[in-house]
């Protein structure tokens, strides 16, 4: 009889490690159906007052993708999850709170980056979270350039990079500028019904049409003379 236990309670282990590890995916899930909703449809629900917001779920939501992370170090979902969280909360929060959340995101991005070095939209994000944190140069402009060798024409990655790199475009090298401008004129083409407004700025298609603002400045210049 006590030759039988042993391997039942094995068993009965098993089940429970197993059952603990489908409540935590579980949980992932639906911490990962927040992040898409956003934060603009969940806030509605935690406060009548527009400026008195608790920030209780957002914490309860990292801790569970942090113990998703402990199940599965090796993957990157988890990671990414709690990097688009912190990315929303530091879009949320204001002032020193915003940027240690943003801080953070950026940690947790370049450990999708460790995990899978050739996933462009992770890099696309990294280069977004630098530059709103300042540290475009030189850190972001890095990232932006690999996500430009990875993953360039994809839908989302390409409107993060034009958005990005439109707004830096001063500190942009002249490979860098023509890689973006080679990038508007593939979205315009391809993508002409899903423009971002930014795209459709007078300055921004004088970019696209001439591949420079060099005249576009002159004119701007002659029309104040």
């Amino acid at each position: 009889m006590g030759r039988l236990m042993a391997p039942r309670l094995v068993q009965r282990l098993v089940a429970v490690v197993f059952s603990i590890s489908f409540m935590l995916i579980a949980l992932s899930l639906l911490a990962s159906e927040f992040l898409r909703q956003g934060p603009s449809n969940i806030l509605s629900g935690w406060t009548t007052r527009a400026d008195v917001i608790s920030f209780t779920q957002w914490d309860e939501a990292e801790d569970v993708l942090r113990a998703a992370t402990e199940l599965n170090p090796i993957g990157a979902e988890a990671w990414l999850d709690l990097a688009k969280l912190m990315d929303w909360h530091a879009i949320a929060a204001t002032g020193v709170e915003a940027e240690r959340y943003r801080e953070r995101a950026i940690g947790y991005y370049r450990e999708v980056i460790e995990r899978r070095p050739r996933y462009g939209a992770a890099w696309a994000l990294l280069a977004k979270n630098y530059w709103q944190a300042g540290h475009f140069i030189p850190e972001g402009v890095g990232a932006w350039r690999r996500c430009m060798e990875l993953a360039p024409y994809e839908h989302d990655t390409s409107a993060l990079l034009v958005a990005v790199g439109l707004a830096n475009w001063k500190q942009l090298s002249g490979l860098d500028r023509s890689h973006l401008v080679t990038l508007l004129r593939y979205r315009r083409q391809r993508h002409k019904k899903l423009l971002m407004p930014i795209e459709k700025l007078p300055l921004v298609q004088h970019l696209i049409e001439h591949g420079s603002l060099e005249s576009a400045d002159a004119s701007e210049e002659a029309t104040r003379g």
